[in-house]
């Protein structure tokens, strides 16, 4: 019996670090928040900017859109969305910033902001600052993201990116 139950347990674990990677077919999986810098670097574009460190998640549109019932037909299964959080050093902050500070677009409202980049699995202290902060501004995120709609927004020494190709 003990066997039986440490074979199940490597089993769920091996399983579990199998999906945190990539699925069969080489994509990331829709359910994971990834940590891991040099794979969102496959997805933005860091030659100018880096960040230190970054969680994102990853999802297919079309997956997304199938399991809320809809059949999109101007998108293909290329697209995707994309919900990331970038940290940096003060000096690559300070570039950021300089690049994109004549790009400010203007908000619709302020709600609109904390349904688009207050993601689910966003850090609580972050998802607080979303929430309470009146002086965020929203950028086109171009300097990262070349295809598709991009915005990010700026708060201290983070960027957070959502974006969806079409």
């Amino acid at each position: 019996m003990k066997y039986f139950i440490i074979a199940i347990i490597v089993g769920v674990l091996s399983t579990a670090l199998f999906s945190c990677r990539e699925n069969k077919k080489g994509k990331m999986s829709t359910n994971i928040v990834y940590h891991d810098v040099k794979m969102l670097g496959k997805i933005l574009d860091f030659s100018q900017y880096a960040p230190d460190k970054a969680m994102f998640k990853y999802v297919p549109v079309l997956s997304s859109m199938e399991l809320n019932g809809h059949k999109p037909s101007a998108l293909g299964p290329e697209d995707y969305m994309l919900e990331a959080v970038m940290y940096f050093n003060p000096d690559r902050m300070e570039a950021i910033t300089n690049k994109v500070k004549s790009e400010e677009v203007e908000w619709e409202n302020k709600n609109h902001l904390v349904k688009s980049f207050n993601f689910a699995w966003l850090p609580e202290a972050t998802a607080r600052q979303i929430n309470t902060r009146q002086d965020i501004k929203k950028y086109p995120a171009s300097i990262f993201f070349h295809t598709g709609t991009a915005y990010m927004i700026i708060m201290g020494d983070t960027v957070i990116i959502y974006a969806l190709t079409r």
